[in-house]
């Protein structure tokens, strides 16, 4: 049976089997609920689906509902939280509503009309809360792009002036003559300089709403190209500061139709993202390149924290970024963009014990 989603719906957490069964009877033609015998089984719970409404029992073995309700409100902020007392509990439930814990209690024995009241005007209020927060992200998102649209022009002047830097660069190695090899430093500058103006480009296209991103695809060895940007992304303290990046090519190359650039542009900000979830110096990050099927797949793991529940719907808009002032929040949204321009997709799962592992999936050759 699946769930209507106009249907108010609520998490039920109570260790007495007996209340969990008068609840159901109460309200299950009304209400969509699922239930949990504890705390801990409740937070896997939010963790996993949206939860407009917590509904918890305060006297219970382990975690007691006002502990439970306060682990809810850090994962899960929107979501509005309940506390069931009995007449002898008041005083903690009104130290859970003052700690902001809860935003109202219910006093056994209830009522089922009263409870199903505020089961619905819950509901309510967390629709609403939550089409707020949409309406003001994408408010903030149209500003973002119209100053990023302003700054676009300057990018591409200064990244004029980059070019011209390299090219002395590359006088200065015709000078100092076969004594003194900068080749591959100035091919490792290449690289850098020409991920800039792709990114620089896909700065442009992006501030005009992604319409005009083109990919000029040919034929390429996926892990050759794979093998090059880890080389540019070895540059990089938070890079070198991992305890293991692991690659290793296929034996039998795996080709693609792919925008070279493009494609190691996505490469580049997943694995740099990885490394930068992982602990310091303890950081592992590992890549594998296989075809299944019409597809090719790559998947980066790392054995980070994981993406927290209220991110991952997120994670996908521009400009929203877990880094702070640290991150513009364009990288995933533009992967996205290219790995679609390609006729392929991104996706992500958290692994089970921590991390997470990104796949992109592409048409084989």
């Amino acid at each position: 049976m699946t769930s209507d989603s106009r249907r108010p719906k609520v998490l039920y957490v109570d260790d007495q089997a007996g209340n969990i069964v008068v609840f159901k009877a109460s309200f299950k033609k009304q209400v969509d609920i699922v239930t949990a015998t504890s705390g801990e089984q409740g937070l896997e719970i939010v963790q996993r689906e949206e939860i407009p409404l917590v509904i918890s029992d305060q006297r219970m073995d382990g975690m007691s509902g006002s502990q439970f309700l306060g682990e809810v409100r850090k994962l899960c902020p929107d979501t509005v939280r309940m506390l069931v007392t009995a007449y002898t509990n008041f005083d903690d439930a009104v130290a859970a509503i003052n700690d902001g814990q809860v935003a109202r209690f219910i006093v056994k024995p209830w009522e089922p009309q009263d409870v199903l009241a505020a089961i619905i005007s819950a509901n309510e209020l967390y629709r609403k809360t939550k089409e707020n927060r949409i309406l003001t992200e994408q408010l903030l998102h149209r500003q973002r792009l119209a100053a990023i649209g302003q700054v676009t022009s300057g990018l591409v002047h200064e990244l004029g002036n980059v070019m011209s830097v390299l090219s002395v660069v590359e006088d200065i190695e015709a000078d100092l003559g076969s004594g003194a090899d900068l080749s591959r430093e100035v091919h490792i500058l290449h690289n850098g300089v020409e991920k800039l103006r792709v990114l620089v480009e896909s700065l442009r296209v992006y501030s005009k709403g992604g319409d005009q991103l083109q990919v000029a695809k040919s034929t390429h060895d996926l892990g050759k190209l794979v093998s090059a940007t880890l080389i540019l992304l070895g540059l990089f303290p938070r890079v070198k500061q991992l305890k293991k990046l692991e690659f290793v090519p296929p034996a039998t190359p795996i080709d693609a139709m792919v925008d070279a650039k493009k494609f190691e542009q996505v490469v580049f900000n997943i694995v740099k993202n990885a490394a930068e979830a992982t602990p310091v110096h303890e950081g592992v990050v590992s890549l594998s390149l296989e075809k299944s099927g019409d597809q090719v797949l790559l998947h980066v793991r790392d054995n980070g924290p994981g993406i927290p529940p209220e991110a991952r719907a997120k994670v996908w808009q521009g400009f929203y970024s877990t880094k702070g002032d640290k991150g513009t929040g364009l990288g995933l949204s533009m992967c996205r963009k290219i790995m679609e321009a390609h006729g392929g997709s991104i996706d992500f799962a958290n692994q089970d014990g921590g991390g997470c592992t990104f796949t992109l999936s592409l048409p084989a050759a």
